[in-house]
Parts: C-alpha cells; sequence; structure tokens
C-alpha cells in the first residue's frame, strides 16, 4: 500500500464575517406497503419511515475579497448575524466536505465532520475485499499443488488475516493523521485570528 500524501487533499479556509443568516427544518416522511385481505380477514400494516434535518444557509463576508454562501446541513450551531467565523473544508477532485466551524465571537468550535467520515468521503484509505481474494487465491493455488486441504487453506486464512489486520492499521494510521492534520489547521486558524 502507497503511503497516502494531504498533497492530495486541499484544505481551505474562510473567515469573516456572518450575514443573511437563515435557518430551515426539511421533513420527509415515506410510507409503504399495507393491505387489508378480507378472506383471512388480517391487516398488514404499512411501514412509516421519517427523517428530519436541519439546514443553515448565510453568507460570510471576509475583511478583502467576495463574500462565500454556506450551507451547514443536520447541525444547529448557534450563530448569529455579525459574529465573525472561520469555516474549515477540504476537498479532492472537485468533492468538498465541510470540516469544522469556528465562531470567534462566542469562542466555539463545532466539528461538522470527523477523520473517519472524512477519509470514507474521498475514498483515501477503507477496508476492501482484496485480503479475502488474495487468501483464497493462495489457499486455491496451494491445495493444487499439493492436494491437501490443511496444508493449502489454514496457511490462505492466516495470510487473509494478516493482510486485513495489516489493511485496518493503515486505514487507523490514515484517520489518525487526517486527524493531526485537521488539529493542525485549527491551532493555525486559532492562531491567526489571535494575531490580529
Amino acid at each position: 500500500m502507497s503511503d497516502f500524501s494531504f498533497d492530495e487533499l486541499d484544505f481551505k479556509v474562510i473567515t469573516g464575517e456572518v450575514h443573511g443568516k437563515e435557518q430551515y427544518v426539511y421533513s420527509t416522511i415515506n410510507s409503504q406497503g399495507g393491505e387489508v385481505d378480507f378472506t383471512q380477514q388480517k391487516v398488514r400494516l404499512p411501514t412509516i419511515e421519517s427523517s428530519v434535518t436541519d439546514y443553515q444557509e448565510f453568507w460570510v463576508k471576509p475583511q478583502m475579497g467576495f463574500e462565500e454562501f454556506v450551507k451547514i446541513e443536520g447541525d444547529n450551531i448557534p450563530i448569529r448575524n455579525g459574529q465573525i467565523v472561520s469555516l474549515l473544508s477540504v476537498s479532492r477532485d472537485g468533492m468538498s466536505k465541510q470540516v469544522t466551524l469556528i465562531n470567534h465571537s462566542s469562542g466555539k468550535e463545532y466539528p461538522l465532520n470527523t477523520a473517519n467520515r472524512i477519509n470514507n468521503y474521498f475514498n483515501i484509505r477503507v477496508l476492501n475485499i482484496k485480503p479475502i481474494i488474495y487468501g483464497f487465491i493462495f489457499g486455491a493455488t496451494n491445495y493444487i499443488i499439493t492436494k491437501n486441504f490443511a496444508l493449502a487453506w489454514v496457511p490462505g486464512a492466516f495470510l487473509c488475516m494478516f493482510l486485513y489486520v495489516d489493511q485496518l492499521i493503515a486505514v487507523d494510521r490514515t484517520i489518525n493523521a487526517l486527524k493531526l492534520q485537521i488539529d493542525k489547521c485549527i491551532c493555525e486558524i486559532k492562531s491567526n485570528r489571535l494575531s490580529e
């Protein structure tokens, strides 16, 4: 496995004053099934699913440059017009994910996405089925050569477990490195704000 380089990710910060803040809730309700069988006198109830999502929209006006529109989904963050905020986001290959919102006026920090979510969203280093395939190929090849089930499949199973654990460790290291990079960016944002 190649080591992941943070050069592949673009960390971006916009800092400025909040304008035009609006908040709304989007609700969905879905219903499926449900029927009455008069011959057997049975009633099958429908399944009902519902979801509620909070949205906040506002503009961030930096001291210099153009305003930027921000839309936050699923988090009810206490901010109001006139407050100074910084939004840290990360992008890769045209896709973007919000990481953290820092409200400098209140001194509060609001994580929007974890390092694990960012890793999965950008598919940086995720678990896959390659260890199982390699273990199966190794076991099958050994079985063809030896014609002995135990001699063939036990090493194949060990190879599969070894590669899977190696993959778990690599994912964990990537997530931890991503956490450190996010923390470093947040510290830089806060120190730059203090020096202004």
